[in-house]
């Protein structure tokens, strides 16, 4: 159809100019061109609907098996999460029940460190007892044997140390002495001589015996209670060492599988989200494939009928034109009809030409000469008029003034209306510039703040570590000065051993090997002297270094032990108050995290607000500069066509006065 409209244009501008078998070969050549055109849009369409079907089929394939993939990534994960979850429980479980137990360990090694000390005092203050009283019971029982004067049995300081025993032997064992001997030992001890004593020498005596088995006795019960607690807190710290070494393995474990549980788990959710994304993007070109073929389809079917009806149309067009008949035909259609405009008044074509500058002065009309008639229709006739015929365009003139004083007044307003507009949109421009400032200040200040918690969080994480980290340092120290300890004491036992070993095997060699030369009865022939073997001696020799060695090595074993000993004490002591700096630099941290989370809540919501307030202040913005734009836009544009206008108007108003 557009064809036949091209062609029938064609003819009105080419029949007159060229012979109608021209434009019969023309046609007959559109008419080859479109059956190639149709030829053409067939195999263009076979091979699109060949690419549509393999499209498709690949496609609805590829989005089954990405669904595939979906599902099974989402059980992995679920599967992954499930597993994950229950692997970390359990070992917040054990990371919980290790830390108790080292704690329990710990406040049992440190109670047994506090009691072994204080056995060492009391050990250190009975023996003391002990010898005090020993020495006394001894001195009293050569007073016994000696007949003195009234000279002092005790010296001052044996009397002060019997009355330092007495006090502490009244304050540990009150009920093992009767008032009657309290007053004995008093007297006595307030004046110790020859004379206060030997009247009661045998009951004092008595009493200082008492003490001393006393006091011996504490001694050992001291010593049975102390191994006691030593061989219980051995077993308590072996128990509890093991079940900490047990349910680390554990931990170990529980990690291991939580580690690979979250790798499984992120592995898949990132195939879930590349089969996600496959799919997604297979849908999609699924989707466009069926839109662009069922369009291939539509326009192919609207190719075809307009090919069709085009070639229906030249077809016809060459059936009609290639005859006689339309030859002759075309001989008569065409010609041309000139027609001329007369002279008009160069005056009124004056007036007229500068009207049709100004639309408002085209609209003038004087209704009390020519109702309902516009100047320009007025002016049109006068041109047209065979004779001039004056008219008064008085009125007009006046009419015109007051459109130029009606235009000079818009152009002032437009002014106005401009300046309101600028500083309107200067004013509001200048307060949304304050409001980005207040954000960019609240945005500047709640990332300080992200940054300030972040940081925060992080030296908590970093103390936690530490702590953790120290606490596992002062249980494994611990457990080494278990085990050095233990060494310690078996190599002191093995080294004993060896040489009292060494000192019987010397004892039993010595009276052999001791003499250099040992001279024998006269042998029977072939033989001569007989001698010890020297190895003998070179073994006693041997038996004696290796017992001095042994012995240095004792010392030292007996040196380093004591200074390991004072070593881990002091490590223990260092630990303990790194782990309260620790403890308070947490609850310093917790504070200060604290309030930089609710200031940034308070900045959040602060800028929140801010954001609004700026989003408000632009759409107000935007819509005085869109409401302005016009003005601003066609400004100079108006303020020209109203000066032009005026001009025009003056023009024609000279133009109309020349004709009164």
């Amino acid at each position: 159809m557009r064809t036949f409209l091209a062609l029938s244009a064609l003819v009105g501008s080419v029949a007159a100019e060229k012979p109608v078998a021209k434009i019969v070969k023309m046609l007959k050549a559109m008419e080859a061109e479109l059956k190639t055109e149709m030829e053409r849009d067939q195999k263009s369409f076979d091979k699109m609907k060949c690419w549509c079907k393999k499209t498709k089929e690949s496609t609805t394939t590829g989005i089954e098996d990405a669904n595939n993939c979906i599902s099974e990534s989402q059980g992995a994960i679920e599967s992954a999460t499930g597993t994950s979850a229950e692997s970390g429980t359990a070992a917040g479980i054990l990371e919980k029940e290790i830390q108790e137990a080292q704690q329990e360990l710990a406040a049992k090694t440190a109670g047994r460190q506090k009691a072994a000390a204080e056995f060492t005092e009391v050990e250190k203050e009975l023996s003391a007892a002990i010898s005090g009283l020993k020495g006394a019971i001894v001195v009293l029982k050569k007073h016994n044997s000696f007949l003195q004067t009234n000279s002092p049995v005790l010296s001052e300081g044996q009397a002060a140390t019997l009355r330092r025993n007495m006090a502490r032997f009244q304050s540990a064992h009150e009920e093992a002495m009767t008032p009657s001997q309290r007053q004995v030992m008093t007297a006595f001890l307030e004046q110790p001589s020859f004379g206060a004593y030997s009247s009661q020498s045998g009951e004092i005596f008595g009493i200082l015996q008492n003490m001393l088995d006393q006091f011996t006795a504490d001694v050992k019960k001291a010593r049975d209670d102390e191994a006691e607690d030593t061989a219980s807190f051995n077993e308590a710290k072996k128990l509890i060492t093991e079940e900490i070494e047990a349910k680390s393995t554990q931990l170990g474990e529980k990690n291991k599988a939580k580690a690979a549980a979250d790798k499984k788990k992120a592995d898949n959710e990132e195939k879930l989200r590349k089969c996600t994304k496959a799919e997604e993007e297979l849908q999609a070109v699924l989707a466009e494939t069926t839109e662009s073929c069922a369009a291939t389809d539509e326009e192919f079917g609207m190719r075809t009928k307009a090919r069709t009806e085009e070639a229906a149309a030249v077809a016809k067009a060459i059936e009609f034109l290639d005859s006689p008949d339309a030859f002759a035909a075309f001989d008569k259609a065409y010609g041309f009809v000139q027609v001329s405009m007369s002279s008009k008044k160069a005056q009124l074509h004056g007036a007229m030409k500068a009207l049709l500058k100004s639309k408002k002065a085209q609209n003038i009309t004087f209704a009390d000469l020519m109702p309902g008639q516009t100047v320009m229709a007025m002016l049109q006739q006068q041109a047209m008029a065979k004779t001039g015929k004056n008219v008064d365009f008085s009125k007009v003139i006046v009419k015109i003034d007051e459109l130029i004083k009606e235009l000079k007044a818009d152009m002032s307003k437009q002014v106005a209306d401009k300046d309101a507009c600028v500083g309107a949109i200067n004013e509001m421009s200048l307060a949304l510039d304050k409001q980005k400032n207040l954000v960019a200040k609240l945005t500047s200040k709640q990332e300080q703040l992200v940054a300030q918690i972040e940081q925060l969080t992080a030296d908590l994480e970093k103390n936690a570590e530490e702590t953790t980290a120290l606490q596992e340092s002062m249980t494994a120290a611990g457990e080494n000065r278990s085990i050095e300890n233990a060494n310690y004491q078996k190599s002191m036992k093995e080294n004993q051993e060896a040489v009292a070993i060494l000192k019987k095997a010397k004892e039993v060699l010595a009276p052999i090997f001791a003499p250099k030369l040992i001279q024998t009865a006269q042998k029977p022939a072939g033989f001569g002297t007989y001698e010890k073997n020297a190895g003998g001696a070179k073994v006693l020799g041997m038996i004696d270094q290796i017992v001095g060695d042994t012995e240095k090595d004792i010392a030292v074993l007996q040196s380093t032990e004591t200074a390991a000993q004072a070593e881990y004490e002091k490590y223990v002591k260092t630990s303990n108050d790194t782990l309260d700096a620790l403890e308070q630099e947490k609850s310093d941290l917790d504070g200060q995290k604290a309030d930089a989370e609710k200031d940034e809540a308070t900045t959040t919501v602060d800028l929140g607000n801010a954001v609004t307030d700026q989003g408000n202040q632009q759409t107000a913005l935007d819509a005085k500069k869109s409401e302005c734009k016009f003005l601003m836009d066609n400004f100079d544009v108006k303020q020209k066509a109203c000066a032009d206008e005026i001009e025009a108007m003056n023009e024609a108003k000279a133009f109309l006065k020349g004709m009164q």
